[in-house]
């Protein structure tokens, strides 16, 4: 109620002092996007195939889906059972891990027996963060949308679309405004798809499911491969620094590079037995490297990609390489390849921070311009300094090891040379 002040106009009320407020009104509102995941059919799943391979089905679908949020930056929540609960820093973070774990679930499939059946679902909104976690209706209608996904959907709110569709090249099927269990107002929904997969939905109906989601990804997955070549080719020559890199850095003295002993031919001759993913690999990487490199396998030092190359490189005091050897690894789908650099970083005991020339473990991000990103680890194991990185859109992960633990020339290697695609 307003005061008569003096001159008999009334004014305003003196305004509350905040230190008498409730705590929980002053808690500060967050926009975050919210992502659900659950397993469909794993009850029958269970019934099926007994107690022990339902056990390997939900732990392969906890590590892909635990790969895909480490590799969106998300952080999980709260999981239950087969249920995952995310949160990311904004809506189309959560958009790209929901993308990437359908594309994975449907990729490591090796026949019905094995798929994994996930329904994915987003959301983003405001909300409290309170010691207990997200408070706030953006939460539950996540939760909601998951429930309305079919096995292989990401669903996700007109709020999610609207905030997202100018920024991330994908499609959305319209499905409807519908009225979700415990919510006052109907939600409206969208479907994800991967850019191109709209127009042939009527065909794809009548295909099996599985099918057409790992065509869906594989063909996706093509497509982000085919232009990160065009952009790296049109920028060949002039490519910027990582970011976010310290300034101070050991000097590399390039010199004449010594010739192999063994070489494997260029792609511009034949390449003797590599297939056609290997030579697309080869292809890419700097031309250095190329007469020094190999087929490599799991027991090779092969992350465990469709397609992986070893190349062994002629480091001695005169050459301008850094590192041994470099391996390069190319995924099918982006949870693939954040699953298996996950399982470095697990193994490592990685924290996230930032590598550089002191050689202290870590992992975190780098990124080229609006050329390449991705994840970046440093670590010593066996006596050896090791630098991973990763390039998102290609969905290629590097890794490189200076033997003798001199982790200051290998990240001074790394950040000159790089070994960055072409």
């Amino acid at each position: 109620m307003a005061e008569t002040g003096p001159s008999g106009r009334s004014s305003p009320s003196p305004l509350p002092d905040p230190r008498t407020q409730d705590s929980a009104a002053d808690a500060p509102s967050l926009t975050h996007g919210f992502l659900f995941a659950d397993l469909r059919g794993y009850t029958r799943y269970v019934d099926a195939h007994g107690d022990h391979a339902a056990v390997d089905l939900l732990d392969r679908y906890r590590t892909l889906v635990r790969g895909a949020v480490a590799a969106f930056r998300g952080a999980e929540i709260k999981t239950e059972g087969d249920s995952f609960y995310v949160v990311f820093d904004s809506a189309s973070a959560a958009v790209r891990c929901g993308l990437a774990i359908v594309a994975a679930a449907a990729a490591t499939a090796d026949g019905p027996a094995d798929a994994i059946q996930v329904g994915v679902g987003v959301h983003a909104g405001e909300t409290v963060e309170t010691a207990e976690g997200y408070v706030g209706s953006a939460v539950n209608i996540a939760a909601r949308l998951c429930g309305q996904a079919k096995a292989g959907e990401l669903v996700v709110s007109e709020t999610v679309r609207s905030l997202t569709r100018t920024y991330l090249d994908v499609e959305f099927e319209p499905l409807g405004t519908r009225r979700l269990k415990g919510l006052d107002e109907p939600i409206g929904m969208d479907r994800v798809l991967p850019r191109g997969s709209v127009g042939s939905r009527g065909r794809s109906r009548r295909a099996n499911g599985r099918g057409r989601w790992l065509a869906a990804g594989i063909a996706a997955v093509a497509l982000v491969v085919v232009l990160g070549a065009v952009v790296a080719a049109v920028l060949q020559g002039a490519r910027p620094s990582p970011t976010a890199v310290p300034s101070a850095l050991p000097t590399v003295t390039p010199s004449a590079a010594s010739t192999p002993a063994s070489a494997v031919p260029s792609p511009s001759g034949a390449p003797g037995g590599l297939t056609t993913a290997e030579q697309a690999i080869l292809a890419r990487i700097p031309t250095d490297f190329q007469p020094f490199c190999r087929r490599s396998s799991l027991p090779d030092g092969s992350l465990g990609g469709t397609a992986s190359l070893r190349c062994d490189l002629p480091l001695d005091s005169s050459s301008v390489f850094g590192a041994d050897s470099v391996w390069y690894d190319a995924f099918s789908a982006p949870g693939l390849m954040a699953s298996a650099v996950n399982s470095v970083v697990q193994r490592q005991q990685l924290p996230v921070g930032e590598c550089g020339p002191a050689g202290g473990n870590a992992v975190g991000r780098w990124s080229m311009g609006i050329t390449f990103a991705g994840q970046l680890a440093c670590y010593a194991k066996d006596g050896a300094a090791w630098v991973l990185w990763t390039y998102e859109g290609t969905q290629i992960a590097a890794r490189a090891v200076r033997r003798g633990g001199d982790a200051a020339r290998l990240y001074a290697w790394w950040h000159l040379e790089s070994g960055y695609l072409r």
